[in-house]
């Protein structure tokens, strides 16, 4: 248990800094992808409802203390979406990529949309149309595409952990 925290720990500060940091290598039209979220969803694919529920907390509190907005509010939104992420994962849907892109597709998709209706809230009308063409499509699709390598970092880490015996 202590080798799996350990290397989330270091999975989670190696992309935190790579979201966060204004010099990025992964920054592509102006925005870096949300590797949080997608750390998020990659995680609930691997682990259990309990862990995958702490990650989602731990990377929601992340997320919320480098952004602007309301403290736990992202975080509580993490910690039960990879909940039941993962409950759905483990009975209706199957572990496969195609899921995860479709759940992390959807997921940003909603995302994005929270914040454009949280900014609205805040901060006064703002074009939807102008929002969708410079702000959210891009952040979508710089988002998707990482959405692989994502899922193969966790799958492999995943899978090292499962050859030693750890888990």
């Amino acid at each position: 248990m202590r080798h799996k925290i350990i290397g989330y720990i270091i999975i989670t500060g190696v992309f935190f800094v790579l979201q966060t940091s204004s010099l990025s290598i992964c920054r592509a039209w102006g925005f870096t992808p949300n590797f949080l979220l997608l750390l998020t969803l990659s995680v609930t694919f691997r682990e259990s409802e309990t862990f995958s529920a702490f990650y989602g907390l731990t990377c929601g509190l992340l997320y919320d203390l480098t952004t602007q907005s309301t403290i736990g509010l992202r975080a509580v939104a993490y910690m039960f979406g990879a909940y039941f992420i993962a409950i759905a994962v483990r009975t209706v849907f199957r572990p496969y990529f195609l899921t995860y892109v479709c759940i992390a597709l959807t997921a940003i998709a909603v995302s994005l949309l929270f914040d454009y209706l949280f900014y609205i809230l805040l901060h006064g009308a703002f074009s939807f149309k102008a929002a969708l063409t410079h702000i959210m499509l891009p952040q979508f699709f710089i988002s998707g595409i990482w959405s692989y390598p994502i899922y193969y970092v966790i799958y492999r880490f995943h899978l090292s952990l499962q050859r030693r015996g750890v888990l």
